[in-house]
């Protein structure tokens, strides 16, 4: 995100602040005109109230904003001052208003509930003695629209708000709009609160959430979801079992027999212990006379924590920095803490004056954030940006040059992975190529995050799918799973390669694929051959990620919006078109925290996820060598030399029968075709045959007579052929002879002509329908039809176009089949003369479908 746009952003915070103040003294200048007279409404007070709560959660997101502003502007030091100032203001406003908050709070008069009596008069009660001590104000539940949180927030705000009948349904509307948020805020957005619109937007929150069915799942699914516990922690087993007691206790009250699932929960419970309560579980397991039950679980979690508590008051506590919540009012007066003068330090010029080593002994004397150059914190604490120059915990003004090796040690603990490039070398005995490809995810003290992309493949016939890739800088070549080229019938090309991996382990790829990719964010698209293997890696990333750990920036786009889930790679991205890929931009909150990098497919996430420990304890890393030894080339050589074309060139025949269609191929005015027979030699040559077809006959009807089954296969034989196609035929010996003409094309230039008709309609129609001329083309053989689609509506689409088309040409289908009758059933009721045969596949029947 720009500066600019940051700027703008903070502006509006100032300007929300600003409109918060001007209401807060509209508001107590009016109580104190009014307050003599009458007591400050509920609905008032609510009012003060919800827009209090909102004015306190500005400084968080001030916070947010400046902190991007300061990472990347070019003026720090008006920047320092712009955050004391709105700080200052800030401070002052909200303790103001708290003040006057809790005022207005012991001065309301409490009011108890309608009586019971026939007058049904509200009784007032006015008297101040016993009173209860002042209790902390409670927050509102709030609820993000996640399912298993939706009973709690129900339950509570019904009791704390809905039931409550001195708030009037606007206040109410307005507490509602207050406890939303994410989804849950979403449903409710655009209505406008008004008293009328309050029970209409509580229905739309309980019809999108308040179904049971969604909410057992959610709470079974959370169930199984619920982290393992990686080392021995009492607390972590007293929040196992509160995890799932929670759940269980909102699963009974929805109506599911959660007693009879013992056997299956102590299953799920037990498995998320560490490997040394585990060991203690089945040692106390073996003793128990029967199945154990959740009561045993239960017994044996609370005797376990207990245990581990009395070991773990003397281990110091080293996960996580316990911050102290400091509350003050501020001061305006700005004073230099070295000269003391009203300036900032930034803009001292004593300070200024001293060399880089004297103002790092300056700040250190003083007590000074090394970071900000400000008192009252440390610099592990501060959360401000650190320096322009080198991105280290310290400000700009103390950055010594010198220093700047230091930044490449690496830590203890750490793990060093280099990728070295791939190399090509030549030797006088045997020619080797190598390619390698190197993927590590190091996961054996916490997860790190592999780059991965959502990304298109456009297949043959232009459709999309959405796949998952990997990029991989450290790769010189790019491999797609076995599975994903099959489904989307890439076409494969033979590929001779031997892959070596860690310790030599080798194995073969004899297939290649060319494919084209394409971004989900915008329209970019490149084309890459990939090697074809079984399987590229495991699912990434390798446990989920709980996106609340770290900060997305808003307003960009990932490339992976589902990069926190454990999915199938598919597709692997090498350098060949990893740097091609890459563009400007990179955000890095922390050296712990993940990196988000801009790319052509939008924005990628690699690095590592603090406090996420593997469940497996394993790493992965994809290395392989691709090489081709002077043997394998030679081989390949042979192969190809001794190889026969699978595709064989067109004969001087066949492009003669060619030109000749073309040249000769008519329409009649009913549409059908008229061609002409593609003789090979001049016709005269034919000479006098009938002689010869008079003996074959009289040979033929010999052998029918003395089979009379056999005679009737031959009877049925429609008229085919005229002038050179002649047939002699009579009923019965005691008939004279007669010579038919055939009108249509048969026996031996028959298919030829039927199919070139067939491609002659698809070339016709493939501007207007190019999905249905490439059926006709590549699912048609001879007059049989062979297809089908994803949806029956589809389905349906294809019939009726294609029927429709080849009728133009005289081609009428018949004897329709499908799998989905109904598809087919306005085509059989349109058509008389079709019929339908019905088949299922799942029933054992075959279907004859060429003939």
């Amino acid at each position: 995100m720009s500066e600019q746009t940051l700027i703008r952003k903070r502006a509006s915070v100032k300007a929300r602040l600003t409109g918060f103040e001007k209401f807060f003294k509209d508001f107590i200048v009016q109580i104190r005109d009014t307050e003599s007279e009458t007591p400050v409404s509920d609905t008032k007070l609510a009012e003060f109230e919800l827009r209090f709560l909102r004015a306190e959660q500005l400084v968080s997101e001030f916070d947010s904003i400046q902190n991007e502003i300061e990472s990347i502007t070019e003026q720090p030091d008006e920047n320092y001052i712009i955050r004391d100032e709105f700080e200052a203001k800030y401070h002052s406003i909200i303790a103001e208003a708290r003040t006057e908050f809790k005022k207005l709070q012991k001065a309301q008069t409490p009011v108890l509930p309608p009586a019971t009596n026939e007058g049904n008069e509200n009784i007032h009660c006015h008297s101040n003695k016993n009173k209860d001590p002042e209790l902390p104000i409670i927050e509102l539940p709030k609820f993000n629209g996640k399912g298993e949180q939706w009973l709690e927030f129900k339950d509570n705000f019904l009791d704390m708000i809905h039931s409550k009948p001195h708030l009037t349904k606007t206040a109410k509307f307005q507490y509602l709009k207050a406890a939303v948020e994410g989804s849950a805020a979403h449903v409710i957005r655009n209505i406008k609160i008004t008293a009328d619109n309050y029970q209409n937007a509580w229905d739309l929150l309980c019809e999108r959430f308040d179904d049971e069915r969604s909410l057992v799942q959610d709470h079974v699914k959370a169930l199984f979801k619920i982290e393992p516990i990686t080392r021995e922690s009492s607390e972590k087993l007293r929040e196992l079992w509160d995890d799932v007691s929670k759940n269980l206790r909102n699963l009974q009250d929805l109506g599911e027999p959660v007693e009879s699932w013992s056997t299956l929960l102590v299953h799920i419970i037990t498995a998320k212990f560490d490997r040394n309560s585990a060991r203690e579980w089945e040692k106390q397991k073996s003793s128990l006379a029967n199945r154990p039950t959740m009561e045993d679980v239960r017994a044996f979690i609370k005797k376990r924590a207990a245990y581990l508590t009395g070991l773990e008051p003397n281990q110091v506590e080293k996960h996580g920095i316990k911050r102290e919540s400091t509350k003050s009012l501020y001061s305006g007066n700005i004073s230099c803490p070295v000269c003391q003068k009203e300036h900032r330090i930034y803009n001292c010029t004593e300070f200024l004056s001293l060399t880089v080593i004297d103002r790092f002994k300056k700040v250190r004397e003083l007590k000074l954030c090394v970071n900000c150059l400000r008192k009252n914190h440390m610099t592990k604490d501060c959360r401000v940006g650190g320096c322009r120059k080198c991105n280290g915990r310290h400000n700009s003004l103390v950055h010594d040059d010198r220093s700047k090796d230091d930044n490449t040690r690496t830590g203890p603990g750490e793990t060093a992975v280099a990728s070295s490039s791939a190399t090509s070398s030549a030797s006088t005995e045997s020619a080797v190529t190598q390619q390698t490809a190197s993927l590590a995810a190091h996961s054996l003290t916490k997860t790190v995050l592999l780059s991965t992309v959502a990304v298109f493949i456009i297949d043959k016939n232009g459709d999309k799918h959405l796949i998952r890739a990997l990029l991989d800088s450290g790769s010189q070549s790019n491999f797609v799973s076995e599975t994903l080229s099959q489904n989307l019938n890439l076409q494969r090309i033979e590929n001779n390669l031997s892959v070596c991996g860690l310790n030599n382990a080798t194995s073969n790829i004899d297939k290649k694929c060319d494919l084209t990719i394409m971004s989900c964010c915008n329209d970019f698209k490149i084309n890459i051959t990939c090697l074809v293997i079984r399987e590229i890696t495991g699912v990434l990333p390798e446990v989920e990620i709980n996106t609340a750990d770290f900060k997305i920036p808003p307003n960009i786009k990932l490339a992976d919006p589902t990069f926190d889930t454990p999915r199938k790679i598919d597709l692997l991205i090498g350098s060949e078109v990893f740097w091609r890929l890459i563009c400007v931009g990179q955000i890095c909150s922390g050296p712990n925290d993940p990196i988000f990098q801009k790319t052509r497919f939008g924005w990628i996430v690699a690095g590592p996820i603090n406090n996420l420990m593997s469940k497996n304890n394993k790493t992965y890393c994809n290395f392989t060598k691709t090489k081709n030894t002077e043997i394998q080339e030679q081989l390949c050589k042979f192969w190809e030399v001794e190889e026969v074309d699978i595709r064989k060139p067109y004969s001087q025949e066949e492009l003669l029968c060619e030109k000749h269609f073309s040249d000769n191929v008519t329409r009649d005015n009913d549409g059908r075709f008229v061609v002409a027979i593609p003789f090979k030699d001049n016709v005269e040559r034919l000479g006098n045959s009938r002689d010869l077809a008079v003996k074959r006959f009289y040979q033929l009807e010999k052998r029918l007579l003395a089979n009379g089954s056999f005679r009737e296969l031959y009877v049925l034989v429609r008229p085919e052929e005229r002038k050179y196609q002649k047939i002699i035929w009579r009923e019965n010996q005691d008939s004279p002879l007669k010579t038919y003409r055939l009108n249509t094309v048969t026996y031996g230039s028959a298919s030829f002509l039927a199919i070139r008709c067939l491609k002659e309609l698809a070339d016709e129609f493939r501007s207007a329908n190019p999905d249905i001329s490439r059926i006709i083309e590549e699912d048609m053989y001879v007059d049989d039809l062979l297809s089908g689609a994803e949806t029956p509506e589809q389905a349906r689409l294809i019939c009726e176009t294609i029927s429709r088309i080849l009728a133009t040409g005289g081609f009428e289908l018949r004897k329709w089949r499908s799998n989905a009758p109904h598809v087919i059933d306005d085509i059989i009721k349109s058509d008389s003369t079709s019929n339908i045969l019905e088949f299922s596949l799942d029933k054992e029947q075959s279907c004859k479908t060429l003939e």
